[in-house]
């Protein structure tokens, strides 16, 4: 059972990494299918409802939007975490990083971790901006989706709020 999830878990990976490299290769991003930014304005927005509001034993979404603002006031950095149950259309979870990236204006120095959570299945995406995207070659994206976001969820049994918060953490580490 294992070996099929993690066989599963690679086939997704690949289909969403090659489907966003036919998306993005060198067109303009479609934000049409992308809602428009929520207000107030945050660092997570968690339309998806997988991140606990406030939780004593997990991490909870106050505690994470708390310590994305920290992170964003003492770095020249931006973290955004997008998370959504609504469908993407035919864009990956990558490519529709790119367009919240895109719609939302986020900048040049941002990078969107996007998570979208079906019944079935969940899809996972990075997109960094033009300053950063020399530390985030697709490999390391490929890499962290995997061994940081979608392992967690696996073996966690759903649990976004950890897999987005090893995503940050990841994240983190490459914008040093």
């Amino acid at each position: 059972m294992k070996n099929l999830r993690s066989t599963l878990a690679a086939v997704v990976l690949g289909l969403t990494a090659a489907l966003a490299l036919v998306a993005c290769g060198g067109k303009q991003t479609d934000t049409s299918n992308v809602p428009d930014r929520p207000s107030p304005k945050a660092y997570l927005n968690d339309m998806a409802g997988i991140i606990k509001e406030d939780a004593t034993d997990t991490i909870s979404a106050r505690w994470m939007e708390d310590s994305l603002k920290s992170y964003a006031s003492t770095s020249p950095y931006k973290i955004y975490v997008v998370t959504t149950t609504q469908d993407l259309g035919n864009m990956g979870a990558q490519a529709y990083a790119a367009a919240i990236a895109s719609k939302w204006e986020l900048g040049d120095s941002s990078v969107v971790l996007f998570i979208q959570r079906t019944p079935q299945a969940f899809q996972v995406g990075i997109a960094p901006g033009a300053a950063v995207s020399d530390k985030f070659p697709q490999r390391t994206i490929d890499q962290i989706i995997k061994d940081k976001i979608g392992y967690v969820i696996m073996s966690y049994k759903g649990r976004f709020d950890r897999a987005a918060w090893n995503g940050i953490r990841e994240i983190k580490d490459r914008l040093k």
